[in-house]
């Protein structure tokens, strides 16, 4: 695995065709709580969900998508972006994609 640069705004891209399942890890390295936005769009700009959740000092989050958002459609293809709404301002995130026999990570993408 490699790191992830902490950024205002960043995203993964998000394929759950043949049955995978997305994995994504939000990391809070600040010494504050901090909240985070968490949305989902189908690419073209369509938001599909936003969720919120927060995070202690020096903690993260590993959880499926299909957790965050249990009414997302199969075969979703998109973005999943995560922004901070309170506390240092950045994060950094990783993605998982499981299709059952194969994992593979998905890098973070920093947005303007």
């Amino acid at each position: 695995m490699f790191s992830s640069p902490p950024s205002s705004k960043v995203q993964i891209l998000a394929d759950t065709r043949e049955g995978a399942q997305i994995g994504i890890g939000i990391a809070n390295d600040s010494d504050a709580q901090n909240m985070y936005s968490i949305s989902v769009d189908d690419g073209s700009g369509t938001v599909a969900g936003t969720v919120t959740r927060t995070l202690g000092p020096r903690t993260s989050l590993a959880i499926y998508l299909s957790q965050l958002m249990p009414l997302l459609q199969p075969n979703y293809v998109g973005r999943v972006t995560v922004s901070p709404t309170t506390g240092t301002g950045t994060s950094s995130i990783i993605g998982l994609r499981y299709s059952g026999t194969v994992f593979a990570t998905i890098p973070e993408t920093i947005q303007p």
